[in-house]
């Protein structure tokens, strides 16, 4: 298979793609593990041809270094780098993992240091120039093998230690939730600081911390919806209370109801229902939970957290 012809590089994508969610089906038949990043986002791979010294064999051998960031597109995408005769030396011969063999091309300007995601970085060895189906197989299985792997370690926990390295962790998918165009829309310092306090609570595997405050930020971004409704508001031209009027002093899940009600274009039953789940499971962690909320409650919250967003905050705009 040729790299360098682009009716290749998508049979490529093709084949890689098919091979790992059938990894994936044989890892999680259930298909209910947020693990897998290949699953919720768009991937651009990199294979990267470099040399291997191969004076003991018949045959020509060449190392594929491989990795996966996140595309800068809407779309999966292959980036394929022939550095074969720029890797012909020996310090890169003798470099005997993938993370060294990377470091070799980032420290000599041979590649830009990218920002790759947790568990997709590997090497294998291909003969005479060929990268075969058993290759692109190899590849897939140990890209989601490693991802479920990794989801058994903390949270956090670093690979590759004392390595500069950038590494997007795959186990946190902030991307997938878009938090940094959310803040950027919103605008408010108090919102982002709570965002970020959340998402380091979440990187700490500190489950409880992490749902109670992702609670109070679904809260606060109803606030915030109701109050560009209110700067909005023209007592002249509109009949009725102020938004914000609403609220009081300390609003519980009913003021905020019907304040959205007042307010928003379009408030329906699902919409509410969605958020009446969010008060509660925000709830049963506050009130009834021993001290240790799991992983999957602060997922379900954060996904909420995007839901508001898309659904209600931007009808305020």
């Amino acid at each position: 298979m040729n790299l360098s012809i682009e009716d290749e590089k998508e049979t490529f994508l093709r084949t890689l793609k098919e091979q790992y969610e059938n990894r994936v089906k044989y890892i999680d038949p259930s298909e209910e593990q947020n693990i897998f990043s290949w699953k919720s986002k768009k991937l651009n791979f990199n294979v990267i041809l470099t040399h291997t010294s191969s004076d003991s064999y018949t045959f020509s051998l060449q190392t594929i270094v491989f990795f996966a960031e996140l595309s800068k597109t809407n779309n999966d995408e292959l980036t394929y780098i022939d550095l074969f005769n720029q890797t012909s030396v020996f310090e890169y011969d003798n470099t005997f993992s993938a993370e060294n063999k990377l470091k070799y091309l980032i420290q000599n300007h041979l590649i830009k240091n990218p920002t790759f995601i947790q568990g997709s970085l590997m090497m294998t060895t291909i003969a005479n120039f060929e990268i075969e189906n058993k290759d692109i197989s190899r590849l897939a299985k140990h890209f989601a093998d490693t991802e479920y792997k990794l989801s058994t370690d903390k949270l956090n926990k670093n690979l590759f230690s004392q390595t500069p390295l950038k590494i997007f962790k795959s186990k946190y998918f902030t991307d997938k939730y878009h938090f940094e165009n959310i803040t950027n829309t919103i605008d408010d310092e108090q919102f982002t600081s709570e965002l970020e306090d959340c998402i380091k609570a979440y990187e700490l595997g500190l489950w409880f911390v992490c749902s109670t405050g992702i609670g109070s930020i679904i809260e606060h971004l109803l606030y915030l919806t109701i109050n560009n409704f209110d700067k909005k508001f023209d007592s002249q031209k509109n009949d009725g209370r102020p938004p914000i009027s609403y609220l009081g002093k300390d609003p519980t899940r009913v003021d905020y109801f019907n304040g959205l009600k007042k307010c928003l274009p379009r408030f329906d039953d699902r919409q509410k229902r969605q958020l009446e789940a969010m008060f509660l499971l925000r709830n049963s962690v506050d009130h009834f939970n021993s001290g240790y909320s799991n992983k999957g409650i602060c997922d379900i919250l954060l996904q909420g957290v995007v839901d508001t967003y898309n659904g209600i905050y931007l009808q305020s705009l």
